[in-house]
């Protein structure tokens, strides 16, 4: 059941007389009963990660934030990268 509720979603942009639908299967779904629950069951792992002293994770409403601390744009790319890679597995 959780399969075919989180499948075959998609988003519409209208601008005049122009259409553009892309279909998604990422995220918890908008306006629905069960989007909460699935939301808090991915942040509460999310927040167990470790990502090291140098990155920070923030749950604020329906967003997570990343903060990165690090010398140089190599290395925040650097510790960015690792952070979204741990967080893709969720």
């Amino acid at each position: 059941m959780t399969a075919s509720f989180l499948d075959g979603r998609s988003i519409s942009f209208t601008y005049g007389d122009t259409v553009s639908t892309k279909e998604y299967s990422i995220g918890c779904p908008q306006v629905s009963n069960s989007g909460p629950l699935y939301w808090l069951l991915i942040v509460n792992d999310a927040l167990e990660i470790d990502f090291g002293e140098d990155v920070r994770i923030l749950a604020y409403a329906d967003d997570i934030y990343l903060f990165v601390a690090a010398t140089g744009k190599h290395n925040v790319k650097k510790y960015a990268e690792t952070a979204l890679q741990k967080l893709a597995v969720l």
